[in-house]
This record gives C-alpha cells, sequence and structure tokens, in this order.
C-alpha cells in the first residue's frame, strides 16, 4: 500500500512507455527502409544501364574480381579503381546472368546509398549537436537531395561516396573529440581512393590532418590510410589485366591543363554557385561558416574545415581536369563534390541561425552565378546536373540562382524552425530526384531492351563454350557495351570490320546489320558465317561460323 492507503499497482501492471533513444532507433530504421523502397521504386523499370559505358565497366570489373572474364572501359587507369566493383562482386557468386546481375547491384545500391539518412543524422546530432527532431529531418533531407539519391539505385561510385564521406568525418570527429577511431577514419579516408580519384583527395586530406595530429595517434591513422589506398594495387594484382582501359592516359597536355590556374579556380567557383543553388543557398552558407571557422580548433570546427579542404580541392582538381569547352557543366561541374553536399546542407541548417553568414552566403551564390553565367556555352549533359531539372535545356544559371536566393531568404525567416526548413528541403529533393529519373534515366535505358529486343542467351543461343567477336563499329553504342555484360564466359574480342575478317578463334560474331550508314553493314557469309538473329531496331545480327 502507499502512504495515502492506495493500493499500489503491482509491477506487471505498470503502463510501460518506449523509451526517447527506442523512439529514435524505430524512426532511423523506419527512415531508412522509406529511402530503399524510394530508390527501388525509381529504378525499377531500368533493364539496362542508362550510364554507358561507366556502369559497364564497373559490372564487369565486378565480374573480374569474382573470378570471371573482364572487359573494357572507356577511362583510363587514373580515374578507374576497384573498390566500388569490389563491393558488387558478391553479386557473382549467385547469378551470371547479365539482367539477374544488374537487378541485385540496384538493389545493394540502394541498400548502401540509404545509409547517407542514419550517417547524416548521425553527423548532425554528433558533429552539429542539433537536436533529435532537426536531426532526423535534416538526414531525411541530405539523403534525399538529388546528388546522393539520384544515383542511388545504379552501378556507380557515386552510390557509396556519400555515405563513405560521412561515416570518414564522424570517425574524424570521434578522432578529435576521444581519442579514438583514429585508424578506422584513415581507413576510411583511403578506401575512398580505391573508389574514385575524387576519394583519392579525401586520403590525401586525410594523410595531412593525420600529420598535424602526429601525437595524437596520428601515424596509426596515417599507416591505416596508405593501408586502405593500397587496396587498389593488391585488387589490380589479383585480376592482372582482366579490365582494359581504352581512355587517353594522363599526359603532358593534363598537366599544362592542372597549370591554368584561372580556369580551374573559375571551375571551382562554378561548382560553389552549383552547391548554392542544389541546396536552396544553404549548403552554400554552411560552406561559408566552415571558411568563417577555420581558426577554431574545437573538433567540430576542425572537422568542417577539413570537409571545406576536401571540396575546395576535389573542385579546383576537377575544374582543371575536365576537357575546355565540351560540355556547359563543366565550368559548374557538380557531380565529383557531389558527395559532401549532405555535410554543407546540414552544416548550413546550423549557420542560418547567423544572418552575417546568411547574407554573406548569399553575395557569395550571387557572385558565382554571375561567373557561370558569363561562361555557360556549349551544350550539357542532363545527366550530371539533375538539380536542374526543371529548368530546361543548357546550363540554366539566372532563375536557378533567384529560385535559390529566394529560398535562402525563406530559410532564414524560419531559421528558429530547422526542422521545418529541413523537411521543405527533403520534400523538393524528393520531387525533384522523381521527375529527373523520368526525364533523364528512363529515357536512356527504355530503348535499348524492348519485348522484340533478342537477348544473346535466350535468344540468340550462345552458351558458355561460344567465342564471341563483335565488330568495332556498332550502329547503336549501348549494346557494344550491353553484349559485354550478356557474354558472361569470356570475353569479347573485337575487330575493325573495315579493315579485317573475325579471329579466327571466333565462333559467333556481333555486327552492324542495316546500319543507317551501309558502310559498316558487315556480310559473314564471305567469312564462312551463318545468320542467326538480327535485332531491325537497333542494327546488330548474330553470325555463327558453319
Amino acid at each position: 500500500m502507499t502512504a495515502g492507503g492506495a493500493l499500489e499497482a503491482p509491477p506487471t501492471a505498470r503502463k510501460r512507455h518506449p523509451s526517447a533513444s527506442s523512439i529514435v532507433i524505430a524512426l532511423l530504421v523506419a527512415g531508412y527502409v522509406l529511402h530503399v523502397a524510394a530508390r527501388l521504386w525509381l529504378v525499377h523499370r531500368l533493364a539496362a544501364p542508362p550510364a554507358h559505358a561507366d556502369e559497364d565497366a564497373y559490372l564487369v570489373a565486378a565480374r573480374a574480381l569474382a573470378g570471371g572474364p573482364g572487359g573494357g572501359t572507356t577511362e583510363n587507369r587514373l580515374f578507374r579503381r576497384l573498390g566500388y566493383p569490389l563491393l558488387i562482386s558478391p553479386v557473382y557468386w549467385f547469378t551470371s546472368d547479365a539482367f539477374a546481375v544488374y537487378r541485385a547491384v540496384r538493389v545493394l545500391g540502394s541498400l548502401l546509398n540509404a545509409l547517407t539518412f542514419p550517417l547524416a543524422y548521425l553527423f548532425a546530432r554528433r558533429v552539429l549537436d542539433l537536436r533529435t527532431a532537426t536531426a532526423l529531418a535534416g538526414g531525411m533531407a541530405a539523403a534525399a537531395l538529388p546528388a546522393v539519391a539520384f544515383y542511388g539505385g545504379l552501378a556507380l561510385t557515386d552510390v557509396v561516396l556519400a555515405p563513405l564521406g560521412l561515416a570518414w568525418l564522424l570517425l574524424v570527429h570521434r578522432w578529435l573529440a576521444t581519442g579514438a577511431g583514429a585508424v578506422a577514419a584513415g581507413a576510411v579516408a583511403g578506401f575512398c581512393s580505391t573508389v574514385h580519384v575524387r576519394g583519392t583527395v579525401v586520403a590525401l586530406v586525410h594523410c595531412a590532418l593525420a600529420v598535424m595530429l602526429v601525437r595524437r595517434r596520428g601515424p596509426a591513422s596515417l599507416a591505416a590510410t596508405i593501408a586502405g589506398a593500397g587496396l587498389e594495387v593488391v585488387l589490380r594484382l589479383s585480376i592482372r589485366g582482366e579490365v582494359s582501359t581504352w581512355g587517353d592516359e594522363p599526359s603532358g597536355g593534363s598537366l599544362l591543363s592542372l597549370a591554368t590556374l584561372g580556369r580551374a579556380v573559375a571551375g571551382a567557383l562554378g561548382q560553389l554557385w552549383y552547391l548554392g543553388a542544389a541546396t536552396l543557398g544553404i549548403g552554400l552558407v554552411g560552406l561559408v561558416a566552415a571558411a568563417a571557422g577555420l581558426r577554431d580548433r574545437r573538433p567540430r570546427a576542425v572537422v568542417l574545415s577539413v570537409a571545406l579542404a576536401a571540396t575546395v580541392l576535389v573542385a579546383l582538381g576537377s575544374a582543371a581536369t575536365l576537357p575546355p569547352g565540351e560540355r556547359i557543366t563543366y565550368v559548374a561541374y557538380p557531380r565529383y563534390v557531389h558527395f559532401l553536399f549532405p555535410v554543407w546542407l546540414l552544416s548550413g541548417l546550423v549557420a542560418l541561425r547567423s544572418p552575417r553568414l546568411a547574407a554573406a552566403g548569399a553575395a557569395l551564390l550571387a557572385a558565382t552565378g554571375l561567373l557561370v553565367g558569363v561562361r555557360a556555352h556549349g551544350r550539357t549533359g542532363a545527366f550530371d546536373v539533375p538539380e536542374l531539372v526543371w529548368f530546361g535545356a543548357g546550363l540554366p544559371v539566372l532563375v536557378p540562382t533567384l529560385v535559390a536566393l529566394a529560398g535562402l531568404a525563406a530559410a532564414v525567416g524560419a531559421r528558429r524552425r530547422p526542422d521545418l526548413v529541413a523537411a521543405v528541403v527533403a520534400l523538393c529533393g524528393a520531387v525533384t530526384v522523381s521527375a529527373a529519373t523520368e526525364r533523364v534515366l528512363v529515357p536512356a535505358a527504355a530503348h535499348q531492351y524492348g519485348p522484340d529486343t533478342p537477348r544473346l542467351v535466350r535468344d540468340a543461343g550462345l552458351r558458355p563454350g561460344d567465342v564471341v567477336a563483335s565488330a568495332v563499329h556498332q550502329a547503336t553504342y549501348e549494346f557494344r557495351w550491353n553484349h559485354m555484360r550478356e557474354v558472361h564466359w569470356t570475353r569479347i574480342g573485337y575487330f575493325d570490320q573495315r579493315l579485317e575478317g573475325p579471329p579466327d578463334t571466333a565462333t559467333v560474331v556481333i555486327a552492324p546489320h542495316g546500319a543507317p550508314d551501309p558502310s559498316i553493314d558487315w556480310d559473314g557469309t564471305r567469312y564462312g558465317f551463318r545468320l542467326i538473329i538480327v535485332d531491325p531496331r537497333h542494327h546488330w545480327s548474330v553470325w555463327r561460323r558453319g
């Protein structure tokens, strides 16, 4: 009984309320599942890669790492890395069918890319010290950014770089704040280098940090970074040249390009404009805040300084090495810095509290927009700029800049409700990603495989043991890469049908048939081959010897 004589309810009868941590964990799990499901839904109609030949190269590299035949890539050895193919290679342990592989890789990619949400939440809570509700809304917004989600269901390094970047910065913060995590942070930074050349910048920035923190387990972190980056060498040795790089290797011309400081700086500033335009100005405010805190030695400020160094160096390096004048987007090419957009969006939610920082971000957005507007000329690639899907062809500058400035003004007005600002950004991101998928990805893949499109194994009867050669000049370039993946038991050989016949060892030839350019058509009867099947829509055919 209680002091007042009332009976106390037995323990089993008391109401049990879930703890706050349980609710947060449940919301994180639900949000993660939602992001995975959204990514899978967006790409569920893609039977073939919309991003040739990058996706194909990663897929055949993964096949080689799993013990199968490799293939070719239009990249060079500097840009093509094997860290991402390593992550998806286990898919080939269960199936070799090109279509099943691509479906499985999309699922795996969605699972990995959606990790941006819980990692962004942790970054907001632990590094930026945001309230739980704001951190959850900010995490949803960060993971819904087109910079992250648009590529989330494809076979590209963009799938994993955003989660890797957040994981690296979280571990750096833990290292600075508690002394633990130095080795893990170095290992993640090193692995970034095996994923893509932009990850090499992450590794170099981390090495510089480790040198400065020599008395705080810096040498151990440095060793872990070198070991992580060295994995690339081990992976290349393991496949012994199974993946051929057909792109131009860096030469004196690219070194001269690196020395062109003016173009590099202008291109980097263009990328900063894009950061602002793609985040309603909020990300640019976060970046300005990081620059303003460079002398601060607290863990949060140091983490943001490290992120700032990586962003600027990646922007400068990519702007210097991208070919001038080929695309409009090369004056503001965002994809190499896309993976750090979540960091700057979250940082910007904090920096909005300062009208001075918000004004500086707005001024930088306007100034860089003016620079991009002056330099923009030529053609663009919609795949690189999903955030601008609403604004028409080319590289629109004025309208996105005005929209971002208006969005920034509204965000400053609502700065006391950063959770509401983040929710609006998340909604805008989700709608934009959906529109960009419909307008860019689906059309790029839809025409490749229709109900009447032959498949090499199912319809043409190709099977393990067939030695396959392909004519170099094809009417539809996508099928050169599709066939490389469909023939999963051997590497395809190539021959120039205008100059020579197929290799003597070839038992099957894939060649143009009824092409718009008759000069590339190939008649296999001259070489003892008989016609097996024709794809009249894509102008290719399959011939078998004998």
